[in-house]
């Protein structure tokens, strides 16, 4: 059955036209972007963080020097999404609004503590991305609403980040799951953490009784341990043709842990 819609925002086009040819979209207008990069296309570094404009393509942020020395954790998921062709023609912008549970950048952003500038006909506001995704394929979006950047602030010291992922044919494939993890420590103590899932629930989700039993704490292996264990208990993934859900909760204690010892690592200076 065809799905009839409004005018639909077109940009890199790599979601758009597989729901066009394959899934029925029957959209009424197509808004081409391609021609407005402008600022919507560039990285900006300041003192307090980084803005993405929401035209910047994965191949820009594969090539970001600052991404890659500053925001490790999306430098990573990055360059293990699709192919080149694909990196080269698809936007930040256009993963996040196009909500799939296994959008690689939606992890390392949620963990990375992002906010999306959205605009529209009632004006500009600033959406926590952890509030962005409303279910596969929603967002907080509204019709007239455009997203145009993506806020990250800069890491704290002593603080670390990390992304893995486990897809059926290397990495560039779509992710079976994925995890990210944050740490900042004080101390030798757990002062922040964040962990994120992609691939495992209706929408990349933060695992917040896994980040409770890493906070305030010193991260032994045991804790690391416990905390994966929280991740796989709190996700909740479907089986399709890419796996079931009992592998996917297997895979997502192990990439959970491999994020956190990473984001430990780095924290203390001891990984690149």
């Amino acid at each position: 059955m065809s799905k009839l819609s409004g005018a639909v925002v077109l940009q890199g086009g790599t979601d758009l036209m597989v729901s066009i040819k394959q899934k029925g979209l029957r959209p009424s207008h197509i808004v081409s972007l391609r021609n407005l990069r402008g600022e919507l296309g560039k990285i900006k570094e300041s003192h307090d963080g980084v803005r993405i404009g929401a035209a910047v393509t994965f191949h820009d942020l594969e090539q970001s020097a600052v991404i890659r020395k500053r925001f490790t954790a999306l430098h990573e998921a990055v360059e293990q999404i699709a192919s080149y062709q694909i990196r080269n023609t698809a936007t930040i912008g256009g993963n996040l609004c196009n909500a799939s549970p296994a959008a690689d950048s939606a992890p390392p952003l949620m963990v990375l503590d992002a906010k999306l500038i959205v605009r529209g006909v009632e004006g500009k506001r600033e959406v926590p991305i952890e509030s962005f995704f409303k279910g596969p394929g929603k967002t907080a979006l509204s019709r007239s609403d455009v997203l145009t950047e993506v806020l990250i602030p800069t890491p704290a010291a002593e603080s670390g980040a990390s992304f893995h992922k486990l897809g059926r044919r290397m990495s560039e494939d779509i992710s079976v799951a994925s995890a990210a993890a944050y740490l900042g420590m004080k101390s030798g103590v757990t002062a922040v953490a964040r962990i994120a899932l992609g691939s495992v629930a209706p929408t990349p989700m933060r695992a917040h009784k896994a980040e409770k039993a890493l906070l305030g704490k010193k991260l032994t292996s045991e804790r690391i341990l416990e905390a994966a264990f929280a991740a796989k208990e709190e996700c909740s993934p479907i089986t399709d043709l890419r796996a079931g859900a009992d592998y996917r909760r297997a895979m997502v204690e192990v990439l959970t842990r491999r994020a956190i010892e990473t984001a430990l690592a780095r924290s203390r200076g001891d990984a690149d």
